[in-house]
């Protein structure tokens, strides 16, 4: 491309003014501060990329102080593609105020906007701001404002450009991978890898929620077996204590008796005392005799009574016994069937689970391919529409450009003609000839008594052969006039039709026609194009290979069966066999708590039931060994009359016995009466920690432990199978990001070399025996050869940093470039540059300007004398005031 002139009226000071006979070349445009050099930088950039309608406030300030009604004006000429073309920009009013005049085109308002930024690949952006950055497309690398030389291109930031970039790049070293397919591929690996890991490298929050998870559940599932070994701790504990208090209940027995019987010697012996003392031997002797048949005879018939107690117990015990043992058995059997219940149900839970796990993955199958089908269609659907809107430009543009301005003036060219046609004929001579013989007219034969009628608009001979030459000469200057304005309007139809290859008006207007039609019909379609298909064709291609990607990994599950009816009929099989495995449980640890009573009862009837057979025959062995029952009696009666004989005197002196000797019985009362109730108060703490830890069993029981603890491992499984299964995607992204990343920048490293060439070319110039180290698309460090450091630009001075920052854009321009060159706008780019490397600089810029046309504009023109301009502009000083 190449910037021939530029015009400006009316823009802020510049009543009117002009750079013409810009050269393709170097271009050097120098004058003082404030003669106007940024207002030409500024209406070229007005002129090139922003639009001429609206009013907001960046293109307010663009009004002339001095003519406050006038609106600021910019007329560019540019080559392009071997065009020449002019456009022309009226600001600051509401329509478009645009015009732009090619090779058989002549726009106007909007189409002119749309027409330039597709010449330039721009974007008109928003309204309210200026174009900058992605919007100003290529130009935003090739375009130096005053005040921006020290910063770097920006291409990080700036989308369009590095497609550009990477499509020129990619063409000349054939890496696709290091464009934008491998920045997809890049991005992908990476955002893959986030999924486990923060951007320093730690484990994500989801990562170490699975952990927590993990550990929280086998927390769970060892407290669970904490209390499942107290529980079974305190079943051993409560055996013991239903002992312990057994035998406390048979000692307390023993105790009582031995109490009972000491009461009653303690009773005798107070009786007895007082005889012995005061009867001496005689009445201790009766006394002693009485009680010693007495206490006979009792303790024959409580022995008696007691042996017929134990055996009446050991009766009913013995049958208890048996019951529980039968009880045992029975809850064995029936424990056996429960369990073998059980693993069947679980296992049809099993099978049922399997089977609704593959029809799911079979429904989601059958959907991605329904969705994949629908995408193709849309594709195939967006493919037509695009085709469709390709071949209705193609016919537009093979139609003539025929403007509403060309045809008006057809228009008018053919009513001026028709009009003028109708003046001269209305003016003509007409002449009648009527043959009285017959003669030759003209060399026509005229038979007698015909007419011929002439319409004479010029001079004209008509020869009668053998008669007569007859000249005529009709009205003169007036008529000559009126032909003469039929011949010039013919002359223009005729050229303005060539200059449209056109034959009349009727096929202009078609043209015309034709022409709006397949414009509308072009907008109609890419409105079309953008409602139903806002995603994009590269979007749509994702998505379509991302679901056949799917359905390759689910083509080993891919069924003929109605899935929708067999998932429902296998969702309500599973739910069937759950809640048939639920009651088996339910019903095995009924069963299993059953048992463990039942065994438990029939072990404590047991040993009671061995007890009872031990003091039995203790009990008959003192029995063998004790006299007849009569004669204890008989011997307690004899004893009893001489007791009796005694008796008067033993009441006298029972009152001097309680004085002398009765306490020492009363002691050993006290002492038995002291241990039979700690022997009660130890019964009854062992009856409270009986009661308590059965109550306990009994509420473990409740809570389904087992079931719990099930539970708990079978989630502490699937947690740790979780945690392992990310670890194992974890470990995969890694790897996949660190040979992907390898791979991308050894391909970017390959990319960016012609860059790099490009720009060392020049580099050198300024910079010797320098390499440029590449960040991207920009110079982030200068390495000299044979040192290992680079000092990198952030660390240069101003002016080495606004050099390497031209020098970039020098590159950047030759990798853009291609067939043909972009002009490079350069406003007071080196301000901060010392004489000596701008002399260095001008070899540069001149190398440069052999390929693209520069434009550059300088408040020290002394300092590029010999910089070889083809075109100098010496622009004069002048006082602007800011409007």
């Amino acid at each position: 491309m190449w910037i021939k002139s530029v015009q400006v009226k009316n823009w802020r000071g510049l009543a009117e003014a002009e750079l013409t006979g810009l050269s393709s070349g170097l271009n050097v445009v120098a004058g003082p501060n404030e003669s106007g050099k940024s207002r030409f930088v500024e209406a070229l950039r007005f002129g090139l990329f922003e639009s001429s309608k609206g009013q907001p406030a960046f293109k307010s300030r663009l009004r002339s102080w001095d003519a406050p009604s006038s609106r600021p004006q910019v007329i560019i000429e540019f080559d392009i593609r071997g065009e020449h073309w002019t456009v022309n920009k009226t600001f600051l009013q509401q329509a478009f105020n645009t015009t732009l005049i090619g090779p058989n085109v002549n726009l106007d308002g909007e189409d002119a906007e749309v027409r330039l930024r597709q010449m330039f690949g721009t974007d008109l952006g928003n309204a309210q701001r200026p174009a900058e950055g992605g919007q100003l497309g290529r130009w935003s690398l090739l375009w130096i404002d005053q005040g921006d030389s020290l910063n770097a291109p920006d291409v990080a930031g700036n989308a369009p450009v590095q497609g550009l970039l990477q499509e020129h790049l990619s063409g000349e070293v054939g890496l696709v991978a290091a464009g934008r397919t491998g920045q997809d591929v890049l991005r992908f690996a990476d955002e893959t890898w986030r999924r486990y890991y923060t951007a320093g490298g730690q484990e994500s929050v989801a990562f170490r929620r699975l952990r927590d998870a993990l550990a929280e559940a086998k927390g769970k599932r060892e407290a669970l077996e904490q209390r499942q070994q107290q529980l079974v701790a305190d079943a051993d504990r409560l055996t013991a204590l239903q002992t312990d208090y057994d035998d406390l209940e048979t000692r307390a027995g023993r105790t009582r008796t031995e109490l009972g019987a000491a009461e009653t010697k303690a009773q005798q012996l107070a009786e007895v005392a007082g005889k012995l003392e005061l009867l001496a031997a005689q009445e201790q002797n009766l006394a002693a005799a009485s009680e010693t048949a007495t206490g006979a005879l009792q303790e024959l018939e409580e022995l008696q009574a007691q042996r017929d107690q134990f055996e009446q117990e050991r009766e009913a015990l013995a049958e208890s016994t048996q019951a529980a043992i039968g009880a045992v058995r029975t809850a064995d059997a029936t424990m056996q069937e429960l369990n073998e219940a059980v693993v069947q149900a679980e296992a049809s839970l099993d099978a049922c689970q399997t089977r609704t796990r593959q029809l799911l993955q079979a429904q989601q199958a059958q959907g991605a391919q329904r969705e994949l089908e629908g995408k193709q269609r849309q594709l195939q659907q967006l493919t037509t529409l695009q085709e469709d809107i390709r071949a209705k430009g193609q016919a537009l543009a093979a139609l003539p450009a025929v403007t509403v301005a060309r045809l008006e003036q057809l228009r008018t060219i053919e009513n001026n003609l028709l009009e003028a046609r109708a003046r001269l004929q209305g003016a003509a001579l007409r002449l009648s000839i009527t043959a009285h013989q017959p003669l030759t007219l003209d060399g026509d034969r005229l038979d007698t008594a015909v007419t011929r009628d002439y319409h004479i608009t010029a001079a004209q001979r008509i020869e009668v052969a053998g008669v007569l030459t007859l000249d005529v000469r009709p009205g003169g200057g007036e008529l000559q006039g009126m032909q003469d304005d039929v011949i010039r309007l013919q002359r223009e139809q005729r050229e303005l039709l060539g200059e449209l290859r056109l034959t009349d008006l009727a096929s202009a207007t078609s043209a015309h026609d034709d022409a709006k039609a397949l414009r509308s019909r072009i907008e109609d379609l890419q409105a079309q194009l953008q409602d139903r298909f806002p995603m994009g064709r590269e979007d749509l291609e994702g998505e379509i290979a991302r679901l056949e990607g799917q359905l390759d990994q689910w083509r080993a599950i891919a069924t003929d069966e109605d899935v929708p009816a067999a998932l429902a009929e296998a969702e309500a099989a599973q739910e069937r066999a759950a809640s048939a495995a639920v009651t088996a449980r339910a019903r095995r640890d009924e069963q299993q708590q059953l048992a463990a009573s039942n065994s438990l009862e029939a072990e404590r009837l047991k040993e009671r039931l061995a007890n009872l057979d031990q003091q039995l025959a203790q009990l008959k062995q003192k029995l063998e060994a004790k006299p007849d029952l009569e004669a204890a009696r008989q011997r307690l009666r004899d004893a009893q009359a001489s007791q009796q004989e005694q008796a008067d005197k033993v009441s006298k002196t029972r009152e001097e016995y309680v004085s002398l000797g009765g306490d020492t019985v009363q002691a050993d009362v006290q002492r038995l009466q002291q241990a039979m109730d700690g022997l009660k108060e130890r019964l009854t703490n062992a009856h409270h920690d009986i009661i308590r830890l059965q109550e306990s069993l009994r509420l473990a029981g409740n809570d389904d432990l087992h079931e719990a603890l099930q539970k708990a491992e079978a989630e502490e499984a699937a947690a740790e199978e979780e945690l392992r299964r990310t670890e194992r995607a974890a470990n995969t992204a890694s790897l996949v990001r660190e040979w992907v990343r390898k791979e991308y920048n050894e391909e970017r490293e390959a990319l960016l070399e012609p860059l790099r060439r490009a720009i060392e070319r020049y580099l050198v110039r300024l910079f010797p025996n320098t390499r440029p180290q590449m960040d991207d698309f920009q110079i982030a460090g200068l390495q000299t050869q044979g040192a290992g450091y680079v000092e990198l630009v952030d660390e240069l001075s101003g002016g080495a940093r606004e050099q390497v920052s031209l020098l970039t854009r020098l590159g950047l321009a030759e990798i853009l470039a291609g067939e043909e060159g972009w002009p490079l706008v350069l406003d007071d780019v080196l301000v901060n540059t010392d004489p000596n490397r701008i002399k260095a600089m001008q070899p540069v810029l001149y190398e440069a300007s052999r390929r693209h046309q520069i434009l550059l504009f300088t408040c020290h023109g002394s300092l590029f004398d010999n910089v070889g301009a083809d075109r100098w502009v010496e622009l004069a000083g002048r006082r602007f005031v800011s409007s």
